[in-house]
């Protein structure tokens, strides 16, 4: 029986009238049937545990090998735990409040005065604390998030993980005055200095320097500065700045030599910037307290982290269900066997015959005994929702979608981000602000609920260079949100070029010289669907199929970057729904497909 830890994978979609699907790519072992839910109906649950073994059928001489940890759970399913013969309880496998397991999973961080807590579990090159208020940001070609056991870890673990090239912001997690810092980090390759440090203003490191491992310099050195030199183990750290160090391998030990500098504000902390002094790396965990803590405090911490390197991570995960479902789900990497939910669809192992009758052709067999409730088009005998675009059992995309032909650059609605990566390309947009974000709502002309990047002036964004040399096509979806109403989508200062918004107007182009005229539905915050090609073409959705467009546009002799707020210094208070760029000048009759796309988002929602 395979109990290892498994992969889990979710894409989601924002709700709207006609429901949006969600496809899970679940962890499954030896004929696990999971109960799972499509309503909302509170009494009908379905649970599923990571990193551990659950099964409709235990095998009796299996049973009879791993006697207790395998406990019944109720509705016929096992799962199996490691557990504690001196506490006779269960230790890992289960929620903390569930009541076949009395004892949290593993030992936890004590929460009082933590600051940010950026948990293995949750990596990613966006990487949310689980308390406060911060998002890590990276940036790199190398930079990514793997699963993998060594170097001190007996089991899979979650990480970050990039080259010198590569970077990373957790974002002023460091508290000023007096701190606290605790992290599991490595080296991850042969370039090996600075792993966790701050800007360049500060000469300030945590774990890793010139080779060394598990030291600190918090503007001054606060540990030796030569210890366990050019290993790439994992390295289990906690330091204050009271002259505190603990490394998990040597024990209980309290290494530092000095007090650390505290500071008269937050700091950011990186990975690779701020000294330029660079490493292949890898960051497992970090967590920050604004408060020193005490020796026996520390050693709480530290036994949170050195048993997540020896225990695998359990992960529950809340499903959607109804009328019966079961759902085949797997907790082996084993490729044959794999599990499915469709969200906001309605399937069942049996479908009422009345109900089947009033909705005729809207249930589909997927096989395996189960229908999904799509919604029909009897012009074109297709699902039109429902289904995933590959899925054989709904032939046809979810609406209309652009000419692929040509396309450069596709930053689209249910990707946004404040990282938004392009569907097309290698490009991923960036940005910086306090009040940047992604909302979902409809309005503004948007009749369901539509998923979007938002800021104030005060916020940029920069897509990369998108706009491609020579011929292009631009389309958007873009609208001012707020009272300072000037450019939105533009170029760098070198340039004169803006799409879609100047000084209170909406449905304008300039591109390097006025292509339509430049008042034009003022002072609305409405969303403009708006496509423009340097060949005397820009159309508006509200002007139907008519060509606005009174003069040709620039073409450039390299690829420009496309930014919001950043260039001329005419900013806004704006959100940007869609971009699609094109290294070609579209005809009138693709640019109306992409138009259709784009308008048909806002009618139906984002996926």
């Amino acid at each position: 029986m395979n109990s290892g830890t498994s992969q889990l994978e979710v894409q989601k979609g924002q709700p709207t009238e006609q429901k949006v699907v969600i496809f899970i790519s679940l962890v499954a072992c030896l004929g696990l049937k999971l109960d799972v839910r499509t309503s909302d109906d509170s009494e009908c649950k379905g649970k599923l545990v990571e990193g551990t073994t659950m099964c409709s059928d235990v095998d009796p001489e299996t049973k009879k090998k791993c006697d207790r940890s395998f406990v019944d759970v109720g509705a016929g399913l096992y799962m199996q735990c490691v557990w504690d013969d001196e506490s006779d309880q269960c230790l890992t496998g289960s929620g903390i409040n569930d009541p076949y397991c009395t004892k949290p999973v593993g030992p936890q961080p004590p929460k009082d005065g933590m600051f940010a807590w950026f948990r293995s579990e949750d990596a990613s090159t966006s990487w949310v604390s689980k308390v406060g208020n911060f998002e890590g940001k990276g940036t790199g070609s190398d930079l990514k998030i793997e699963t993998a056991k060594g170097h001190g870890a007996k089991e899979k673990v979650k990480f970050l993980k990039g080259t010198k090239s590569d970077k990373f912001d957790f974002g002023a997690i460091l508290p000023k005055n007096k701190y606290t810092v605790c992290s599991i980090s490595r080296y991850a390759g042969a370039q090996r200095k600075r792993i966790i440090q701050m800007g360049s203003h500060r000469n300030w490191l945590h774990g890793h320097w010139g080779g060394n491992t598990g030291v600190c310099h918090y503007n001054q050195w606060n540990t030796a500065h030569s210890r366990y030199g050019n290993k790439e183990d994992w390295v289990v750290l906690c330091g204050t700045n009271n002259k505190q160090v603990y490394d998990s391998r040597d024990g209980s030990t309290n290494i530092a030599t000095a007090n650390g500098k505290g500071f008269d504000k937050d700091e950011r902390l990186y990975v690779n910037d701020g000294h330029n002094e660079f490493s292949d790396f890898a960051v497992m965990e970090i967590i920050t307290y604004k408060k020193q803590l005490s020796k026996e405090k520390i050693q709480e911490v530290m036994a949170y982290l050195k048993w997540k390197l020896e225990q695998k991570v359990v992960i529950f995960i809340s499903l959607v269900a109804c009328l019966g479902l079961k759902l085949d789900v797997r907790t082996s990497d084993d490729s044959e066997c794999k599990g499915k939910l469709v969200e906001g669809t309605t399937m069942c192992s049996d479908v009422d015959p009345e109900t089947k009758k009033k909705c005729d052709r809207s249930f589909v067999d997927v096989g395996a005994g189960l229908y999904m409730q799509c919604v029909w088009d009897d012009e074109s005998d297709q699902c039109l929702t429902g289904s995933g675009i590959n899925d054989p059992y709904c032939t046809k995309p979810v609406g209309p979608q652009p000419p692929k032909d040509g396309m450069f650059a596709w930053f689209r609605s249910e990707d946004a981000s404040t990282s938004w990566v392009s569907k097309v390309g290698n490009f991923e947009g960036k940005g910086t602000g306090s009040d940047l974000k992604i909302e979902t709502a409809k309005g503004h002309g948007a009749k369901e609920k539509v998923k979007f990047l938002k800021g104030t002036k005060s916020d940029k964004f920069d897509f990369g260079a998108i706009l491609p040399k020579n011929k292009y096509t631009v389309c958007s979806i873009s609208r001012y949100a707020g009272a300072q109403r000037k450019r939105i989508i533009q170029m760098g200062s070198h340039r004169n070029w803006l799409h879609g918004h100047w000084g209170g107007n909406t449905g304008v182009c300039h591109y390097n010289q006025w292509n339509t005229a430049h008042s034009r539905y003022g002072n609305k915050e409405d969303w403009v669907v708006l496509c423009g090609t340097n060949n005397k073409q820009v159309y508006d959705s509200r002007d139907g199929s008519t060509n606005i467009a009174t003069a040709n546009g620039k073409g450039f002799d390299k690829d420009e970057r496309l930014y919001v707020n950043d260039g001329h210094n005419e900013f806004s208070d704006f959100a940007v729904m869609e971009i699609i760029t094109y290294k070609k000048q579209l005809s009138k009759e693709k640019i109306q497909e992409v138009m259709a796309y784009l308008k048909w988002k806002l009618e139906n929602g984002t996926p």
